[in-house]
């Protein structure tokens, strides 16, 4: 299994002002703290709380996510840009982890 926290982020290739669709799926377990686990006891919650979208350092996303999340989510998002520049996914979860996964945008 890939370590928590770790994200796996798709990037069509892009045209310079044209929407296009970025994927990512990050890996975590979001528990609820309602369902049992296979062993019938209830794991304490434990989720994703927010993602953050940034490009060149400007936030193009902010979404407060919660407890009832699936596992390993996958999130979609319309991204347009005139430029090159960095992509930068933060989320933070509930126990107060920060994770970050960043990838260069170049639109032709």
């Amino acid at each position: 299994m890939a370590e928590i926290g770790t994200a796996k982020l798709r990037l069509p290739k892009m045209a310079k002002g044209k929407s296009a669709q970025a994927q990512t799926i990050i890996v975590h377990p979001n528990d609820s703290g309602f369902a049992k686990d296979e062993t019938g006891a209830i794991p304490p919650a434990y989720f994703i709380e927010a993602l953050t979208v940034e490009f060149e350092g400007e936030v193009v996303y902010a979404m407060n996510l919660g407890p009832s999340l699936s596992k390993d989510p996958y999130i979609e998002f319309s991204l347009a840009v005139d430029k090159p520049g960095r992509l930068r996914l933060t989320w933070k979860d509930n126990k107060g982890a920060v994770f970050t996964r960043e990838q260069v945008v170049e639109p032709a």
